[in-house]
């Protein structure tokens, strides 16, 4: 098991009432002194091992998103479900973490150690994490920039880089009789080169965001058959990377 990854609190009770069922093949007299001494062994594992997390769970109580409205898709990053990833909060990583992520909020969420419960992790405190394969990055304060403070997915990270805000927003869609609840994905797509942001919005937008390129981008664009509206964020990664490879 890896240090930073406590074993949950209803595990530590399971082996507790292994031991006390154990103890029945046991004498009487032995008993009540093995049981008492399964149990304090059991909590002091169960303290050691989230000692080294403690400080992970550190937020406020996360309220999920309730409603009698039929829901169609959910508010969380991939799926709505724990995913494990990593995680550096207040200047600490941790590792193996089971999170979600919620877009419509823009707030992690994690299980609380003793299984029962969920919190909201202070997004201030958050520096980067990683779900399902992507590299998430809080992006603070940007003077005179027009990208907004928070969390963005960092596709490709060279001379220049390619970055995403994931966002979801809330759609209320009648059907027939039915009020349907909709979470509608709203991402939203930068280059960074200099230290200058872009946003991109369409083909036309990646030219101009690298307009000292402008020939050879749209000639490695027609050359490769990149098609930027079948899949947005691919395109733009081979783009970026060529585009890297000019400035050498």
């Amino acid at each position: 098991m890896d240090s930073k990854s406590p074993m949950n609190l209803r595990t530590y009770v399971v082996i507790a009432w292994m031991a006390f069922f154990h103890v029945e093949s046991f004498p009487q007299h032995l008993d009540t002194a093995f049981v008492r001494a399964s149990i304090q062994h059991v909590g002091a594992v169960y303290q050691k091992s989230i000692a080294n997390q403690s400080h992970l769970y550190n937020g406020i109580e996360y309220i999920s998103f309730e409603t009698s409205l039929e829901k169609q898709g959910h508010p969380y990053y991939i799926e709505d479900d724990w995913i494990e990833g990593s995680i550096e909060y207040n200047y600490e990583k941790y590792n193996k973490v089971p999170m979600r992520y919620d877009l419509q909020k823009q707030k992690i969420v994690i299980e609380y150690a003793t299984g029962i419960g969920e919190i909201e992790l202070i997004s201030e405190k958050i520096n980067r994490f990683t779900l399902a394969g992507h590299a998430f990055t809080n992006i603070r304060n940007e003077s005179n920039s027009i990208i907004t403070p928070g969390f963005y997915d960092m596709l490709y990270q060279g001379k220049t880089q390619v970055l995403v805000k994931r966002q979801k927003i809330i759609n209320k869609r009648q059907v027939s009789n039915n009020l349907i609840l909709e979470f509608l994905p709203r991402d939203k797509i930068y280059f960074c080169k200099k230290n200058v942001y872009f946003a991109i919005s369409t083909k036309a937008s990646v030219i101009k965001a690298l307009g000292d390129q402008k020939q050879a981008v749209k000639k490695f664009i027609s050359k490769n058959k990149i098609r930027y509206r079948s899949n947005r964020e691919a395109a733009l990664i081979k783009i970026a990377e060529h585009y890297d490879e000019l400035l050498e």
